[in-house]
């Protein structure tokens, strides 16, 4: 999944929630209705009515109904939410992963050239020993690598922080 798609998902995932938030909103507006329906009828039926009676188990039915329906929404919606968001997951996971390769191609290749200077490093120095041996010079060549002066900088850099 690239870029484009992990932002259609998480546009997906707004939709989702907005969606699920105004069914809600409507269903709990008919269990309103029905509640007030139910309780106009419920006198009546003790009154012995036969008509409220059939209307309210009707009324109780739809109740049950929808009551049963966000339930049911709400965990259809859930699951879905989990899947989009496991969408973005993975995009972000197999981004992160490339990037990531690409950072330990580059370092590596670094490494590889820092460690043919050094040997190139050394042949110089051995050189430059030699050579001054052969002119007659008291040569003393303490051998120090790259990264030991780096750290040694690094340090005093630390030192005047």
């Amino acid at each position: 999944m690239n870029e484009e798609e992990a932002q259609a998902a998480r546009e997906y995932l707004n939709r989702l929630s907005a969606g699920q938030d105004e069914k809600i909103a409507a269903l709990k507006e008919q269990l309103a209705e029905l509640e007030a329906r139910r309780k106009e009828l419920a006198p009546r039926t003790f009154s012995g009515d036969e008509q409220a009676k059939l209307e309210l188990e009707g009324v109780e039915d739809e109740h049950d109904e929808i009551a049963r329906t966000p339930r049911v929404a709400e965990a259809a919606e859930k699951e879905r939410l989990t899947h989009a968001q496991a969408q973005v997951h993975r995009a972000n996971y197999e981004r992160l992963l490339e990037e990531q390769s690409k950072l330990e191609d580059e370092a590596e290749e670094l490494l590889k050239q820092y460690l043919d200077k050094q040997v190139e490093l050394r042949d110089v120095r051995s050189k430059v020993c030699s050579e001054g041996r052969a002119a007659g010079l008291n040569i003393t060549y303490e051998i120090t690598s790259v990264a030991e002066k780096l750290y040694e900088r690094g340090r005093e850099w630390e030192v005047r922080q």
